[in-house]
């Protein structure tokens, strides 16, 4: 039997207008007597109804929740012609966007002290503006954080600079590949959960929500923003309390590399789920009930920082 995603009761959607035209749909989730908020930024080719259930759980345990569509995905505006390329010009348009939906939520309402939770893409754009961010928040999630990819024929030390040049030389918003029809549950790898993928895809059906291929130009932007970002010296201007989830079988990004990170930043608490494919928090119920109690007993832990 189909697992069932319903929204929480109370939730709306909105977008919020940037300056350059793009619209970024997000979702707003209150809960009665909230002890604080969690921003939740999704990762590549993700959308707001695969956080349904999180944001119920994050409810039920005392906390509203906000989660955001990246520009150029979900409900928020394609910014090239192609509708299935996932494509940004800046990486730094990622963290302004963040920046920009942080101050909605705030004029929203939702309670604080709010907390930063990013899935993969999400992660490294949450990374990326955590040391920018660390005054208004209690704590940053990191949930399998995109900081290393795994499972390349060419390293990313080669992969960047090769992406870098096609961009150069006008290519920046082409695919790198041809697009690729979603994957049936046992053609991926990302879940080990059936019901869950059918139920996310079930949720993109009859949208343009699934993103193919990325485009020369974001994978060259968001390769120099993993070089960046995970250099010792701007990790150790994060002055925040983290928690890094990392997935034992996770084969988009590199365990190895968040390991490392987290031994670098100044307080992070890493808990590894063996089994658990890249998509966590769509695991199966045992291994995804380890994620969101970590993930609660965190928020408890740093909730009056």
């Amino acid at each position: 039997m189909p697992l069932q995603n319903p929204p929480p009761e109370s939730h709306e959607t909105g977008l919020l207008s940037r300056p350059d035209g793009t619209c970024l749909r997000f979702g707003l989730f209150p809960a009665s007597t909230a002890s604080g908020t969690v921003l939740i930024v999704t990762g590549r080719s993700e959308y707001i109804e695969k956080y349904h259930e999180t944001a119920a759980d994050l409810g039920q345990a005392g906390y509203a929740c906000a989660v955001l569509d990246l520009r150029g995905q979900g409900g928020s505006t394609r910014i090239i012609a192609d509708q299935r390329a996932g494509h940004v010009d800046r990486f730094s348009d990622y963290t302004e966007d963040l920046l920009a939906f942080i101050r909605s939520v705030q004029t929203a309402g939702l309670p604080e002290p709010f907390f930063l939770m990013g899935h993969s893409l999400g992660g490294l754009i949450a990374l990326s503006a955590a040391a920018q961010l660390q005054e208004s928040l209690a704590g940053l999630i990191l949930c399998a954080p995109f900081t290393g990819l795994a499972g390349r024929p060419l390293p990313e030390s080669m992969l960047r600079p090769i992406a870098r040049a096609f961009a150069l030389a006008g290519l920046a918003k082409r695919p790198v590949g041809r697009h690729e029809e979603p994957r049936s549950f046992h053609q991926q790898s990302l879940t080990s959960d059936s019901r869950r993928y059918q139920r996310n895809m079930e949720a993109a059906r009859g949208t343009n929500y699934l993103l193919g291929a990325p485009t020369f130009g974001w994978v060259a932007e968001a390769l120099g923003q993993i070089a960046r970002i995970t250099r010792p010296h701007a990790l150790a201007r994060i002055d925040l309390p983290v928690l890094l989830l990392s997935a034992g079988r996770d084969t988009i990004i590199k365990p190895a590399t968040q390991r490392r990170i987290a031994g670098q930043l100044k307080t992070c608490k890493l808990v590894e789920i063996p089994g658990a494919g890249h998509e966590i928090l769509q695991e199966t119920d045992p291994l995804r009930d380890k994620a969101m109690a970590a993930i609660i007993d965190f928020l408890g832990e740093n909730l009056r920082r």
